[in-house]
């Protein structure tokens, strides 16, 4: 489905084997920034978590020849049009190019209220609220006549790391240094090893492993079984995991 004007024109792809080349290769790019961007990521959260879902719909604007930008969001229940995402979903980023202004992406979410008249409500998240994709989305649904607010979904406290490991490591308080070192050998002499997986080799090992610590431990059983599983071959695929698998006397 497509609507045009002199300058702007939306399609809508319902999907992604029907992404056009140039929007495939437009989300690769993204992925090098953020995993979740790209098609692999999300293939798999379609095909294990929504996969008779016939409200998953990607929105491509484009300038032109240009493609401006890409929102995969899924129509539901009571008129809302949510990002393409669940709990699995660590931010939300869908892909706008870098010459994207706010009236055109108002267009765009102009485009989606008026192709579907039941369209209550749009809720993007979880977002970065200092990234370029939270400021942007928010100024264009003031300009496209939405009532806009923010809300807060969670917080993340992480350590920014900018040496290898091994410089990390020696900056490390002597009391932290010493107590994994001492935990170290005393895993070893018990019987222990240790094995990262990084290919395909040893992948079905490795998730037979994740999934059976997963099973013993307190948390309640995956709501997506195959999410998970179909994740870590894709990793290993693109030469991304980095799985490690602890083991006591085999």
């Amino acid at each position: 489905m497509t609507r045009n004007s002199p300058d702007i024109r939306v399609a809508v792809y319902r999907k992604i084997a029907l992404l056009p080349e140039d929007v495939l290769l437009a989300l690769d790019r993204a992925e090098a920034h953020d995993i979740e961007q790209g098609r692999d990521w999300l293939a798999n959260l379609i095909n294990t978590v929504f996969p008779d879902d016939q409200g998953v719909a990607f929105y491509a604007l484009f300038g032109g020849d240009e493609l401006l930008a890409l929102l995969p969001v899924r129509h539901a229940d009571r008129g809302e049009v949510l990002s393409l995402g669940n709990f699995y979903t660590s931010l939300y980023q869908p892909y706008l190019a870098s010459g994207l202004t706010v009236e055109s992406l108002a267009r765009l979410l102009e485009f989606i209220k008026d192709a579907d008249r039941t369209v209550s409500a749009m809720r993007h998240a979880p977002m970065d609220v200092d990234g370029r994709c939270y400021k942007l989305l928010l100024a264009a649904s003031r300009e496209a006549r939405f009532f806009s607010f923010s809300f807060f979904c969670f917080g993340n406290w992480y350590l920014p790391v900018t040496t290898d490991y091994v410089s990390y490591f020696s900056g490390r308080p002597s009391q932290i240094k010493n107590s994994i070192k001492r935990k170290s050998r005393e895993f070893q002499q018990a019987g222990g090893t240790l094995e990262i997986i990084f290919g395909t080799d040893r992948v079905e090992h490795g998730i037979e492993a994740y999934e059976s610590v997963y099973s013993s431990s307190w948390k309640v059983p995956e709501p997506f079984p195959e999410f998970v599983p179909s994740l870590i071959r894709m990793l290993a695929r693109n030469g991304w995991l980095r799985l490690g698998v602890a083991m006591l006397n085999g």
